[in-house]
């Protein structure tokens, strides 16, 4: 708990924006402008549960929703974590 906490106090943050945000064009080019995390908890279970918030091209919304979908699924944040 405290090397997760102190990567989330760290650049765990920053390194994890690069990354969805990379995942997510990997589906969907065009339409993303922005990801910004919000917070990020750690649950009873240890999960990691991270909160963002994505600007986006109105015109791509169904697009960059089912790329992100993708991109969450596919994602690994465990090496990040370490």
């Amino acid at each position: 708990m405290k090397e997760i906490s102190s990567h989330v106090c760290g650049r765990f943050r920053q390194i994890f924006k690069y990354i969805l945000a990379a995942e997510i064009r990997k589906y969907q080019r065009i339409g993303l402008k922005s990801v910004d995390i919000t917070n990020i908890l750690i649950d009873k279970k240890q999960n990691v549960i991270i909160e963002f918030d994505l600007i986006i091209d109105p015109q791509y919304k169904e697009l960059i929703l089912y790329a992100l979908r993708d991109a969450v699924i596919t994602l690994d944040v465990c090496p990040l974590l370490l």
